[in-house]
């Protein structure tokens, strides 16, 4: 059974025992609508309403599991539900609605979900009565006037039913020779989407494949929305990848930089045979008025190899789509939002009057750039897009501290920080060092900081306005608290450095969200405390009315008004926090997207149930969601379950350790031979090495090492090996993912290097983002070549994943079960979610950063923070790992450092003895020369050997000169290599050696005999290391002496 099987199991008993406790009884019910009902829940928007604007509105009630749950009897009637409206002093109203299917991926089934168009009053909370029965009440069932219903999707022809010459009706498709209509075991409807690739596709033909449809959506501008769709990769060895992007347009047909949802939840690699089913929520921008749903494929592979494109039946594909939906609509919580953490406020008009109490590790983040800056990969050029002040500014809000001014402790309100983490600005009251003065920060477009600071007597359990203002222009700052100016610096008549667009030509440095950004832009933002979110930096304060402003608002003693702010042309960012986390500014998509983390539960785990019998309302709260037990969490965490840090252990004393000798006889005629051995020991890695060499008496001919398994080890040499040994008794995707994860944990550690690889026709400053090579020889790296790594690992293993970038981190996300899954080799851990029995999704971590924080570390590196897009790859054949064994080779492959690292970085620098990690396997290529063979090529030269006597080499003609070239081949990156043997010669200079690095093209001598005989030791580690390979050449010139006796090779890689 499957961890997250069981996890399910246990929360199943968990509510079934719950179930059975007393039912507890609350509040005073409203007036009841109809006696002809038994039955009625409620629902409410958790946030008051900005706008009066028609709202498509969604809410997911498991009626059957209430009843249940609530020990009532009876069988749920679909029929009798009708939605009551109660809004503020308006009477109560029928809402027309309709009670819909969908397919929900994450529960494996269909679910029912109601839906309506809501009509809610500005400034405040819409509330619905949800009124139900049994079947025995004999209730008729309402019968609406569709036209009053929100669309179940608005695209056109999303089963692909309808055709024109044998290509969907709707659609644009390009290129339409790869494309069919058919069906497989996952269609919903009568048709699905094929797209092939295979022997019949013809040359000329575009492999990258383009779906797309324009989509009307001005009447939900504005709206919160959702896309769904199923994928599947029938036929594609190496991945299929895929990138679906809603693209927004103005109604003059100008591009909305942001996208109706974020393209990185919809970019993936498709596994070979996984089935895919995404379902994604967003929002239609306040401007848009259409959308291009834009699916692309890439159905070509690259070899890692060559960098050229693949032929033959591993760049063949079969990609399915299905289920495709993209539909309007706020989703109401059942059960509802706790708003957990929001208390009174400050404002008594404002419509709940709430505020938030930021208290240890409580904060809320958001970005300085805008949302189409964060996906679109690029600067908006609107000024006003951002979310601060530029070039001048103010930051304001209602505090009520818990604690008084004269406390001696450092308490932070609000921090930024730019590009590399550098503090951009921050509002504090200083400790007893600082004399418990305010303190306002802020860098200049210059990167200098500035500081203004004076005394505030802050009470506590007192509501105060604070506010701080800068005017770069005019060299100018202030610190007002309660509308008292209590501190001041400047103006000067020498500005300071500014700049509202983030390229002027190097006018400033910048301190923004890119290294080339020329402003003063916070790259993330922090309420309530710092970046580090730890406790004893947080405000310990209530806050409300936050506001950011692109103008100094106030420039002497003024009225803090007690009442919500409107948001103006100024307003970069207003939070108003009305049980509501993301804010709101003037420009551009008019939204700021809020990261709230919070330890206590978003969400209740009842639901109000009220029963009406004999005239009297029963009413009840039901346990539906119970909240998991801390004991859960701590056994399903990655450091409960997994070797999350690699042990250091004493070794033996090697005086004390025997090696054994143990030899396999076997015939070998292909690398994929199952050759499987058995071996044991008392410390691990119980092998010391392999060590392969043809047998006497063999054919003489090149074959490939055996693929050996040693014991049950996994066989990381292809994606064949690994899709057949690294999880081959998982039940289901979760247990695949975690088991490859569990691998990947056992064979690599993050160690930050700087080293170099040569590949076929790149010279890289860092190490390359592969597969193989990167699990075979690099087991220590940094975070993106390591996640670059496991990535790679899930599609092996038969799981689509996608590489995510953060903010100066990168990481990756592998899809199960309909929800991405959030893995990182670089900490070593997942995260779970509240459930506490499944993994996190980066974007779960996103909406809820709690859940990282409680297992460590910030949260700033898996924020977002600087302009970035979702990157859609290429499907790629990993590196050819095949290692040839000629006649006069021996290969050990080794599990511990017998040589050196390959120490080389840049353009074949050496890189500092700090850089080389401590623990790497070797292996070694002896060459010993016994006759013309596919390893080297004779030219005039004879090879004698008498009965045990070395093997001595020369010219076979003396009066030519003779020539051996050795060219050794080695899938694993070299690292060091010595040739060895005694010569003997008329004159010096008579016998040359020499390499080259480009198949013969051209030499460079590395060794001549100096004397007439002598010994031959020759290190050629700095020409070789970080090369896959080498030619060597021995040169004997034309004279009868001229000889060597007992040459030897010895090349040593890295493992």
């Amino acid at each position: 059974m499957s961890s997250e099987r069981l996890v399910e199991t246990v929360l199943y008993a968990l509510i079934s025992v719950l179930a059975v406790c007393p039912i507890v009884a609350c509040g005073a019910p409203a007036p009841w609508w109809n006696d002809g009902w038994r039955f009625r829940t409620i629902l409410s928007s958790s946030t008051p309403a900005r706008d009066d604007a028609l709202t498509p509105t969604e809410a997911i009630i498991d009626f059957p599991a209430l009843l249940k749950q609530a020990g009532v009897t009876g069988e749920f009637d679909q029929g009798s539900l009708r939605i009551i409206e109660r809004s503020g002093k308006e009477p109560v109203r029928e809402v027309p609605f309709v009670y819909r299917n969908e397919f929900n991926a994450l529960k494996g089934r269909e679910q029912a979900y109601l839906s309506w168009f809501a009509h809610p009053q500005t400034r405040q909370v819409s509330s619905y009565d949800i009124y139900f029965a049994t079947k025995d009440r004999g209730i008729t069932a309402r019968d609406y006037d569709a036209d009053l219903m929100p669309p179940a999707n608005i695209l056109t022809n999303p089963g692909f039913e309808d055709e024109v010459d044998g290509m969907p009706a709707g659609w644009q498709i390009a290129p339409d020779a790869l494309i069919w209509l058919d069906r497989f075991d996952h269609t919903t409807g009568r048709r699905s989407l094929r797209i092939v690739v295979d022997g019949n596709t013809a040359k000329n033909t575009s492999r990258e494949v383009t779906i797309s449809q324009m989509i009307d959506v001005h009447k939900f501008a504005g709206q919160e929305m959702v896309f769904q769709c199923d994928l599947l990769a029938e036929r594609a060895q190496y991945g299929a990848p895929v990138s679906i992007e809603l693209e927004q347009f103005r109604a003059d047909g100008s591009r909305i930089l942001e996208y109706a949802v974020e393209p990185r939840w919809l970019t993936i690699e498709l596994a070979q045979g996984q089935l895919v089913q995404f379902s994604e929520r967003g929002r239609f921008s306040p401007e848009a008025a259409r959308v291009n749903l834009n699916i692309r494929l890439r159905c070509y592979v690259k070899d890692a190899d060559t960098r050229r494109i693949l032929t033959g039946p591993g760049s063949f594909f079969t990609v399915w789509l299905d289920r495709l939906v993209i539909r309007p609509g706020q989703r109401l919580s059942c059960p509802a939002q706790s708003h957990a953490g929001f208390v009174e406020g400050a404002l008594k008009t404002a419509p709940i009057n709430r505020g938030f109490e930021f208290t240890g590790i409580r904060r809320l983040a958001f970005n300085g750039a805008s949302e189409g800056t964060l996906t679109a990969g690029r600067f908006n050029p609107n000024p006003h897009s951002v979310h601060w002040g530029l070039e001048a500014g103010t930051l304001e809000f209602w505090c009520r501290p818990l604690w008084n001014a004269d406390d001696g402790a450092e308490h932070i309100f609000f921090e930024g920080v730019a590009y590399g983490h550098r503090l951009q600005s921050r509002l504090r009251k200083l400790g007893s060092d600082g004399e418990n003065q305010l303190e306002f920060t802020i860098a200049d477009a210059g990167g200098r900081l500035r500081t203004v600071r004076g005394f505030a007597s802050l009470r506590k359990g007192r509501w105060h306005h604070i506010a701080a203002t800068w005017d770069f222009p005019k060299a100018h700052l202030q610190l007002f608290v309660n509308g008292k100016r209590t501190a001041e610096r400047g103006p000067d008549n020498r500005p300071w450095l500014s700049s509202i667009v983030a390229i002027n030509d190097k006018k400033s440095k910048g301190i923004g969200i890119a290294e080339e950004d020329s402003r003063s832009l916070p790259m993330q933002a922090f309420i309530g405390g710092d970046r580090t979110c730890t406790a004893k930096r947080a405000a310990e304060a209530v806050l409300d009315e936050f506001r950011i402003s692109d103008v100094s608002r106030y420039d002497k003693d003024f009225i803090a008004p007690r009442k919500e702010f409107r948001t103006d042309p100024h307003t970069r960012a207003l939070f108003h926090f009305e049980n509501e986390s993301d804010g709101t500014h003037d420009s551009d998509d008019r939204f700021v997207r809020g990261h709230l983390a919070c330890e206590l539960q978003p969400q209740e785990q009842t639901v109000p149930l009220e029963i009406f019998t004999n005239g009297k309302i029963d009413r009840r709260l039901v346990l539906v969601k119970p909240h998991p037990s801390s004991e859960l969490f701590q056994s399903i965490r990655a450091e409960s379950r997994l070797p999350v840090s690699r042990p250091f252990r004493m070794l033996p004393d090697p005086r004390f350790v025997d090696y054994r000798l143990r030899k396999v006889e076997r015939i070998v005629t292909r690398a994929d031979d199952n050759f499987a051995f058995k071996v044991g020991g008392d410390f691990e890695p119980l092998m010391c090495s392999v060590t392969f060499e043809q047998a006497p008496g063999a054919s003489g001919r090149m074959t490939l090492l055996p693929r050996c398994r040693a014991n049950d080890n996994v066989v990381p040499f292809s994606v064949e090996s690994l899709n057949t040994t690294l999880c081959p008794n998982a039940t289901d995707d979760s247990e695949k993912a975690f088991e490859t994860f569990k691998y990947a944990l056992q064979t690599t550690n993050y160690f930050d290097a700087h080293y170099c690889e040569t590949l076929a026709d790149r010279h890289r400053a860092r190490i390359s983002y592969t597969l193989l090579k990167a699990l075979n020889i690099y087991p220590f790296d940094q975070c993106g070549p390591l996640n670059h790594m496991l990535r790679k690992l899930f599609l092996a293993a038969g799981i689509s994943s996608n590489n995510s970038s953060g903010t100066h981190h990168q990481f990756e996300q592998a899809f199960y079960r309909g929800r991405w899954r959030l893995f990182d080799l670089s900490p070593r851990l997942y995260w779970l979610d509240r459930d506490d029995a499944t993994v996190l999704s980066r974007r779960g971590l996103e909406e809820d950063p709690y859940l990282k924080l409680r297992q460590g570390g910030d949260m700033s590196a898996w924020l977002r923070g600087r302009r970035s897009r979702a990157t859609f790859g290429t499907a790629e054949k990993p590196h050819n790992m095949d290692f040839p064994l000629r006649l006069g080779e021996r290969i050990s492959i080794g599990w511990h450092n017998e040589g050196r690292w390959f120490e080389l970085t840049d353009n074949r620098k050496p890189i500092p003895l700090a850089k080389i990690p401590p623990y790497f396997g070797n292996g070694t290529i002896v060459y010993e020369p016994v006759a013309e063979t596919e390893a080297s090529v004779f030219d005039n030269i004879l090879v004698e050997r008498y009965d045990r006597a070395p093997a001595s080499l020369r010219s076979r003609d003396s009066q030519g000169a003779g020539v051996l070239i050795y060219r050794i081949e080695c899938p694993y990156i070299l690292s060091d290599a010595m040739i060895v043997g005694s010569y003997q010669a008329r004159s010096p200079g008579a016998i040359i050696l020499s390499l080259s690095f480009d198949q013969g093209e051209s030499w460079t001598e590395v060794w001549r005999n100096p004397n007439r005989d002598g010994r031959i030791d020759v290190n050629i580690s700095h020409e070789i290391a970080a090369r896959y390979g080498y030619w060597l050449k021995v040169r004997f010139a034309p004279e009868r002496r001229a000889e060597i006796t007992g040459l030897k090779v010895r090349t040593t890689f890295v493992v």
